[in-house]
This record gives C-alpha cells, sequence and structure tokens, in this order.
C-alpha cells in the first residue's frame, strides 16, 4: 500500500484495500482507512442507498445510474453490476484518482468518471475544501484547511 498512499497522496488517513460482492461478482479497490466501514455498512447493512424498493439498484438494470459524490466510487462499483452506465460524479483530486483507479482495476467499462463538482451553475470554478476525513471535503470555507480549484457541472449538462 505504500506505493499506492504515495501515489494517491495529500489526503486524511491511509490507503487500504478491500474486498467485497455484489450478485456474484467480486470487486477489490482501494479506500481510505478513515470511513470505509461506515461507507460498506451504510450501503450493504443498512441498505442507505437502496432503503425505498424502488431505489433498489435492480430496478435500474440497463438504465443509467447518477453517483454524485462519487468518493472513491464504492457505490459507482456496485451499481455497475446493474445498470448500462453510472456517471460517477467527483470533485476531490484524489478521491477522483482512486475512483479511476477502482474502475481500471475491476474491469468497469460502464462506468463514466467526471471530475467536477456538482453544482447549479455550469462552466466557473469554484473551491473545494478539505474536511476531517475523505469523505467530509466541502464548499463550505475552512479557512485553515487545504482547498483546490475545480470546474462545475448542472445535472443537465450531464443529461
Amino acid at each position: 500500500m505504500h506505493i499506492m498512499n504515495k501515489l494517491c497522496g495529500g489526503n486524511n488517513g491511509k490507503i487500504i484495500k478491500v474486498k467485497f460482492s455484489v450478485e456474484d461478482r467480486d470487486f477489490e479497490c482501494y479506500v481510505y482507512d478513515d470511513g470505509y466501514w461506515g461507507i460498506l455498512k451504510e450501503m450493504f447493512l443498512n441498505r442507505g442507498y437502496e432503503y425505498l424498493p424502488e431505489f433498489e439498484l435492480k430496478n435500474f438494470e440497463n438504465g443509467i445510474i447518477v453517483d454524485a459524490g462519487a468518493h472513491v466510487g464504492i457505490f459507482s462499483l456496485t451499481a455497475s453490476t446493474f445498470a448500462k452506465e453510472v456517471i460517477s460524479i467527483e470533485a476531490h483530486p484524489v478521491n477522483y484518482r482512486l475512483l479511476e483507479i477502482n474502475k481500471i482495476k475491476n474491469n468497469c467499462l460502464n462506468i463514466i468518471p467526471i471530475n467536477k463538482a456538482l453544482v447549479g451553475k455550469e462552466d466557473q470554478k469554484i473551491r473545494i475544501y478539505e474536511g476531517d476525513h475523505s469523505g467530509g471535503h466541502s464548499i463550505l470555507e475552512r479557512s485553515r484547511n487545504k482547498n483546490y480549484k475545480v470546474s462545475t457541472i448542472t445535472l443537465k449538462g450531464i443529461i
């Protein structure tokens, strides 16, 4: 993992490898150690993304799913098992790099990563500020925290 931490450095936490299965498909991906349990618990145990029956991933077979704030792509990987395409939007550059690596590592050709912030006004540059953990980055100013200038996209622009 040392090489991965150097490649994707500059964030909170170390990068670890996590394995999981969805519909008889095995996945192996890189995540930050600062929140992977919360992500996996919310997705697979609490079924937070599929809480309502109409949002179950099996209902989107051969459809398009938009993963806004894709982080490192765990939901995108899961959704790729069901959907025709998964549009994965992630503004933070380090999280985005891991999203790309996880897509390639798992041969998920139907994931389309977009390195932009999803906002109401397109074609602008905004700043995102690092949070206290890898999933806590925000457009809300945190003066002491590292920040990045990123491009934006709207849902209309995606469609």
